[in-house]
C-alpha cells in the first residue's frame, strides 16, 4: 500500500521584513512625499523649508526605506524585534528630535551642521521604524505604544511652535525681509509638523494593528482547522 502523498503547507510569515512592502503603503507615502515636495515649492519662511525638509526624511523616507528593503535586513530582524533595541531607539530618537530643534542648535545651522543634522535625523529615524516594524506576533503592542509615544512628542514640539506668543528661534537670515514674518513662519512650521504626524504615525499604527489581528486571527484558526483536520 502506497503511503498517502504529504500535503506540504507553505508559512505566510508574520514579519513585515519577511514579505513585500504593500503597494497601499508605498503610495500613500509617494503621496506623502510629493505633497512635502509642493510645501517645499512654495513660498516658506527658513524655518518651515527647514521643518518640511525634516519631515520628508523622517516621516516619509525612513520608514518607505525600512519597509521597502524588507529583504536585504530579512536576516537582522530578530536583533531589530527586541524590546530593548526599540525602547532604545524610541529614546534616541525622542533625544535627536528635541535636540536639534532646540533654539541655541538652530541659531548657529550652517549649510554643512545642517546636512550633517539631517543625516543625523534620518539616520535615527530609519533606525527607530526598522525597529518597529520588526516587533511580530504578540509583541507588535511594543511598536503600537512606541508609535504613541514619539508621535505625541513629535506633534507637541509642532504645537509649541504653533501655539508660542513669541518667536522661539533667532532669524535664520541676516535679511530681514526675506524671513518676515518670522512668526508666522514658526507657525506655518509647527503646523507643518502636526499635520504630518498623523500621515506617519498613524497609518504605520493601522498597518500594524491590522497585522497584528492577521496573526490572532490565524493562531485562533490553527487549533479549530487541527480538530476539523481530526475528524
Amino acid at each position: 500500500m502506497e503511503p498517502a502523498p504529504r500535503t506540504i503547507r507553505s508559512r505566510s510569515p508574520s514579519g513585515p521584513f519577511e514579505r513585500p512592502a504593500p503597494i497601499w503603503l508605498i503610495s500613500a507615502g509617494a503621496g506623502c512625499a510629493l505633497a512635502a515636495a509642493g510645501i517645499t515649492e512654495a513660498e516658506l519662511g527658513p524655518l518651515s523649508d527647514m521643518m518640511a525638509g525634516h519631515i520628508l526624511s523622517m516621516n516619509v523616507l525612513a520608514p518607505l526605506i525600512a519597509v521597502g528593503f524588507s529583504g536585504a535586513l530579512s536576516a537582522r530582524a530578530r536583533l531589530l524585534g527586541r524590546g530593548k533595541v526599540l525602547a532604545a531607539a524610541s529614546i534616541l530618537q525622542i533625544v535627536v528630535l528635541w535636540s536639534v530643534h532646540a533654539p541655541s542648535v538652530v541659531a548657529h545651522l550652517s549649510g554643512t551642521a545642517h546636512l550633517l543634522l539631517q543625516g543625523i535625523l534620518f539616520g535615527t529615524a530609519l533606525f527607530f521604524w526598522s525597529a518597529a516594524l520588526s516587533q511580530e506576533g504578540r509583541h507588535r503592542w511594543r511598536a503600537l505604544l512606541a508609535l504613541l509615544i514619539t508621535g505625541k512628542l513629535f506633534c507637541l514640539l509642532g504645537v509649541l511652535l504653533v501655539f508660542a506668543p513669541r518667536l522661539l528661534y533667532a532669524p535664520l537670515s541676516h535679511d530681514a525681509s526675506a524671513v518676515a514674518p518670522m512668526l508666522a513662519d514658526q507657525q506655518f512650521a509647527g503646523l507643518i509638523m502636526i499635520v504630518a504626524c498623523p500621515l506617519s504615525y498613524v497609518l504605520a499604527a493601522v498597518l500594524i494593528a491590522a497585522q497584528w489581528l492577521n496573526d490572532i486571527s490565524r493562531e485562533e484558526a490553527g487549533p479549530y482547522r487541527a480538530r476539523q483536520s481530526q475528524r
